[in-house]
Parts: structure tokens; C-alpha cells; sequence
């Protein structure tokens, strides 16, 4: 069996659509290689058509503060504890 490529550019057609390669609209392309595609880590990082890096969705995170609560109040009690300190164990 073949190894998987590691590059996202370098995903192979397959044969019988060699000639007419499948042009798919970016959003459905995402999509596609959001739900088929594997994370891994060690593989270089994707860039947009510029070379530009693009960010990886899955570290992004979000909090929703309450209106009437202040924001270093929420900050200290729900997220600081969570959060790695340099020289922690956790990492």
C-alpha cells in the first residue's frame, strides 16, 4: 500500500480523471478535506495561494463572558487555572 501524502498540494487525482481534473469552489473544497483529511502535526504547514500560512482552526477557542459579570473576574476564575504556566507540568 502506498504511504499517504503528507502535502496537502500534492493529493493525487485519481486516474481516470488525469485528463479533466475536478475544479471544486472553495468552500466544498474545505470542506471536503476538513471532514476526509487527517491532522498531522509533523507534516509542513499549509499556505494559502499568496505563501501565506494558514491557521489551524483547531486551536482556536472562544469564552462568553456574561454581560453583568466583569471580564477579569470571569478571566481569573474560568480560564487562568486552566491555562499552562511556563515550567508547569502541564503542557
Amino acid at each position: 500500500m502506498e504511504e499517504p501524502s503528507r502535502e496537502f498540494q500534492e493529493i493525487p487525482p485519481e486516474p481516470h480523471e488525469a485528463e479533466d481534473r475536478l475544479t471544486l469552489p472553495a468552500p466544498l473544497l474545505k470542506t471536503v478535506t476538513t471532514e476526509l483529511g487527517e491532522q498531522d502535526d509533523t507534516a509542513d504547514t499549509c499556505t494559502d495561494a499568496k505563501g501565506n500560512p494558514e491557521p489551524d482552526a483547531s486551536l482556536r477557542d472562544t469564552e462568553n463572558v456574561p454581560w453583568d459579570e466583569d471580564v477579569d473576574v470571569y478571566v481569573g476564575r474560568e480560564v487562568l487555572h486552566r491555562t499552562p504556566t511556563p515550567g508547569s507540568k502541564f503542557h
